[in-house]
């Protein structure tokens, strides 16, 4: 410790402090520059979701993703077809099928809540492609 500390008036003493963590055995462990203060990642939320209706065919989006979140889908309503999650990497100009050893991934045809894929980029947009026989179906992505 450094013995040239100079104290300033009006106070003659400084108070000692002490800045700790629970260590080994339920210890007090003082921080110091070998053992810094133990912190934690604090996950980001989801993004908000993509919601809504659909009784035509069409694609809806973006939804845009949280990495290192899982992206679930949810729906419902009375109908008929497909609905698919499609990934873009460059502001919706390519959309691409998502793919799971080479077969077709995230392709819903009934109601339910999945968690569809789990992304691990920034900056990346899900769309949603709804090819409807018949019926109106709701929507949501999120995280």
């Amino acid at each position: 410790m450094d013995q040239d500390l100079n104290i300033k008036l009006p106070a003659h003493y400084a108070p000692a402090i002490a800045v700790g963590f629970q260590g080994p055995e339920n210890s007090f462990s003082l921080v110091e520059i070998g053992r810094p203060l133990p912190v934690v990642n604090v996950p980001q939320l989801g993004g908000d979701p993509l919601t809504g209706t659909a009784d035509a065919s069409g694609t809806v989006g973006p939804f845009l993703a949280q990495p290192a979140k899982a992206i679930s889908i949810e729906l419902s309503g009375e109908w008929a077809g497909s609905v698919r999650l499609l990934r873009s990497s460059d502001g919706g100009d390519t959309l691409s099928p998502l793919k799971a050893a080479g077969a077709d991934w995230a392709v819903f045809n009934d109601n339910g809540v999945e968690q569809a894929w789990f992304e691990t980029e920034r900056d990346i947009g899900f769309y949603l492609q709804i090819n409807l026989t018949s019926g109106t179906v709701s929507y949501r992505v999120s995280q």
